[in-house]
């Protein structure tokens, strides 16, 4: 039988749970304040997207500069 992989984003969804769980007290702001940023999954996943949509853009003009001509 084979193994589930846990998903990449699960430590996002946890952090979100906690929120929800916590209903915005001072558990819920001390477990978001471990790294000592409450926005921190938020910020990841903006570069994230940011980096991907960059990535894109970059992988467009490679691929049209060694294109050849025909």
């Amino acid at each position: 039988m084979r193994q589930k992989k846990p998903a990449e984003p699960s430590p996002w969804f946890l952090e979100w749970g906690g929120t929800k769980i916590g209903k915005e007290g001072k558990a819920t702001k001390d477990f978001l304040g471990m790294q000592g940023d409450i926005w921190d999954a938020q910020l990841d996943m903006t570069f994230l997207l940011a980096g991907s949509i960059l990535s894109l853009f970059f992988t467009k003009i490679l691929y049209k500069r060694l294109e050849k001509p025909r």
